[in-house]
């Protein structure tokens, strides 16, 4: 049975999710607040391939993708990115889909956000990077329509408040941090407005066990 949870309280709270994986748990280490995390060309796209969370749009319409990235072992700045699925919001569930399953017009979609992506060089170890992620190690990424939650290992040099706090709970170092992003701005209205969707999503994905 799922216990309810506020994904949305001070981060020194404790607070666990399984996401993504059921044996990785991750610790909330606060939001993301940088409007410039996600360049503008690739949040105008998410923008058009994605419904909100909040849309009554139906089955057809995915909400979210999902990257994963692992460190290529070359050198401190180098990851393979890899996109993995696209999600759909199906009776009160995230729904993975792999391309190959999308029909041609959502698959087409798909493709042309993925290319603007990938335009970018370096993109993903930028956003890491901005989030205070360690691309040595390995990360997840789900970018919906207004934010994007990450999943990795906090730089230990840039986060000895997630450190201290992992040990405070007794959490191991396989606890990953978790993080927000707000994609159309860090201002505290627009931050608030996406707070119930970043947490309808947190919930969604613990609900959901993706693996």
């Amino acid at each position: 049975m799922t216990t309810p949870v506020d994904p949305l309280k001070n981060a020194t709270q404790e607070a666990i999710w399984n996401f993504f994986s059921p044996d990785a748990p991750t610790l909330f280490a606060g939001y993301t607040l940088y409007s410039y995390v996600i360049p503008d060309g690739v949040r105008e796209q998410l923008d058009l391939a994605l419904s909100s969370l909040t849309d009554e749009t139906g089955e057809e319409h995915p909400v979210a993708l999902w990257f994963k990235h692992q460190d290529r072992g070359d050198d401190s700045r180098s990851s393979t990115s890899r996109f993995h699925a696209v999600l759909f919001l199906r009776d009160g569930k995230l729904v993975a889909c792999h391309l190959p399953e999308l029909p041609t017009a959502t698959r087409s979609s798909v493709l042309e956000t993925l290319g603007v992506f990938f335009l970018q060089e370096n993109l993903c170890e930028e956003i890491y990077d901005l989030a205070e992620f360690d691309i040595m190690h390995s990360l997840d990424v789900v970018h919906f329509k207004e934010f994007t939650l990450l999943v990795g290992e906090p730089v230990y040099s840039r986060n000895r408040d997630f450190h201290d706090k992992r040990e405070e709970l007794g959490f191991d170092e396989e606890t990953l941090g978790l993080k927000a992003c707000v994609h159309s701005s860090s201002s505290r209205e627009n931050r608030e407005k996406q707070n119930p969707n970043i947490e309808r999503a947190m919930e969604l994905i613990h609900k959901t066990g993706l693996g």
